[in-house]
């Protein structure tokens, strides 16, 4: 199975870091978020958008995904938000990333004029051999309702990213996510949560995480898995050295 990690755990480590620890840490990718340099962002010059590639393709690494910050949801400035999704695409030809994720936002939903702006978005990303991936987060709880957005933006270029926690927190088990959005989802988060939803170590908490792997592997998921650990946004997390390898020792235990 294809294991990446997500940079938003190891908000504190250069991009040489970065690379340095995936290879020692047994993952094949890793997923870089957007925003403020840290790692990459859209304002990065053709040279630094090189060296980070090359960077990545010394070390035999992916760049599986980017995790992007736009928004489509009612009441969300839309032209402002496709401008911006645009750059990111930009920026996904640049690093060689084939998925790009953005988000529905807010409790919102998504109304016929955002379909249709993210629609041609989502259209000349699949023309620069880019995927936008909607994360399963905030308003988006649910396999069936990814489903249906599919549907509405009906575009090539655009699928699902299925995030487990939020998934579960929605109300479906697994395989419920799997058979609603199976075949449209391009990119996978797994993370870890003790019954009151705080995040913990992979393993301790009571998300179905192993059931989940073992689910894409038998039902042939050819994408990478990203573990989401939230460091950036909740420091008192455990930190990425102790954290990251865990992961893929999980993994392995889990499809063993």
């Amino acid at each position: 199975m294809n294991l990446s990690f997500c940079s938003l755990g190891c908000p504190n480590w250069s991009i040489e870091e970065i690379v340095s620890r995936a290879k020692t840490y047994g993952y094949g990718g890793v997923e870089l978020r957007i925003g403020g340099k840290q790692h990459v962002d859209p304002s990065m010059s053709e040279d630094e958008r090189a060296a980070v590639k090359a960077l990545f393709g010394g070390g035999n690494l992916a760049i599986p995904a980017l995790s992007g910050y736009t928004k489509f949801a009612d009441g969300e400035d839309l032209q402002t938000q496709a401008a911006a999704l645009r750059k990111n695409i930009g920026l996904c030809v640049s690093l060689g990333a084939p998925v790009l994720r953005t988000f529905l936002g807010g409790e919102g939903t998504l109304a016929q004029e955002g379909a249709s702006v993210l629609k041609e978005c989502c259209d000349y990303a699949a023309s620069v051999g880019v995927t936008v991936c909607m994360e399963i987060h905030d308003a988006l709880k649910s396999g069936g309702q990814a489903a249906a957005l599919v549907r509405m933006v009906d575009s090539k270029g655009f699928a699902i990213l299925w995030d487990l926690h939020h998934s579960v927190k929605g109300g479906d088990r697994p395989e419920e996510t799997w058979g609603a959005v199976g075949p449209f989802i391009r990119h996978v988060h797994i993370k870890d949560a003790r019954p009151d939803q705080s995040l913990c170590m992979i393993g301790e908490g009571v998300l179905p995480a192993a059931e989940t792997l073992r689910l894409l592997r038998d039902k042939g998921y050819a994408g990478f898995v990203s573990f989401e650990w939230e460091k950036m946004w909740h420091p008192e997390l455990d930190e990425p050295e102790t954290a990251f390898p865990r992961f893929t020792e999980f993994a392995k235990d889990a499809l063993a």
